[in-house]
């Protein structure tokens, strides 16, 4: 495994906590997803650091950065990680966007276009019909669920990830790692997950007012690269971007492919996929 630290840095007068691999240039700034932490990355760490250099932050209100009672939303979140880069003198990066994390880079993209060389929108940007959005809801709802739970201890949280069908057909070193860094054990020996339930509340509600994507396609002039997961988490419908979506995203930003990660589903994705990671880094070092 590649050599990783941890920091933490202060922007806007909120501390964001980072974790880093050490490599060559150019820095890929990766951002995770809904209720994750910078350590969902550790498999794809594997395989880039320390080729390239890697700075995986927790976002406001998860993991170890501070969790304030507000604001919240994709716009709030790229101004972070724009003043995280000044905090780590870091000028351009190629961003990598992890589910929700994609969706904050459309808007980094767009508000700031000189800190960004390319942008990787990893399965999400786009959004599916009612219907379609209810159906993924339902399926991530485990992930959602554990937020704000008192669980009697450590291991009482470790089992109710353990207790959830798709996990246990994932389950290694790298879901250990990352629900380490999930997790919370308070003094009376009870646990519960570092991410902030009033965050996430905040999150869902500045999404139903954010600026809709189809508004920020055209305006994305960085060469971009979009993966998805053409199976659904547990059925045909749950999958985060449907063909139609993807097509529309790839038609709407201006420099931008599409490459489909055969066999994965919104968690998988973000596993060891040797041909996805070399696509990756084609799409990194090609001029």
């Amino acid at each position: 495994m590649p050599m990783r630290k941890d920091g933490f840095a202060e922007v806007d007068g909120v501390r964001l906590h980072y974790w880093e691999w050490e490599g060559g240039e150019p820095t890929l700034l990766l951002v995770h997803g809904f209720t994750a932490n910078g350590r969902m990355f550790d498999p794809w760490a594997e395989s880039l650091a320390p080729r390239y250099k890697l700075i995986a932050p927790d976002l406001r209100g998860r993991g170890d950065s501070d969790k304030p009672k507000g604001p919240y939303g994709a716009e709030v979140h790229a101004k972070d990680m724009d003043l995280l880069l000044t905090a780590l003198k870091i000028d351009r990066v190629v961003y990598i966007g992890a589910s929700m994390g994609a969706n904050i880079g459309l808007t980094f993209a767009v508000n700031y276009p000189g800190r960004i060389m390319k942008l990787v929108l990893g399965d999400a940007g786009g959004q599916g019909d009612e219907a379609q959005v209810a159906e993924l809801l339902k399926s991530i709802q485990a992930s959602i669920a554990r937020v704000g739970v008192i669980y009697p201890s450590k291991d009482a949280y470790w089992d109710f990830w353990k207790g959830n069908p798709f996990f246990q057909q994932m389950w290694d070193k790298h879901t250990e790692s990352y629900l380490e860094a999930d997790v919370e054990v308070l003094p009376d020996g009870r646990a519960r997950s570092k991410t902030s339930k009033e965050a996430i509340e905040q999150e869902m509600a500045a999404a139903s007012t954010s600026p809709a994507f189809e508004d920020l396609y055209p305006k994305v002039k960085c060469p971009t690269l979009l993966l998805r997961a053409p199976c659904g988490i547990f059925g045909e419908r749950d999958m985060v971007l449907m063909p139609e979506v993807a097509d529309r995203i790839v038609r709407s930003i201006p420099s931008c492919r599409l490459y489909n990660v055969e066999g994965a589903n919104h968690y998988t994705i973000f596993r060891e996929q040797p041909e996805m990671m070399q696509e990756l880094v084609r799409f990194i070092e090609e001029e």
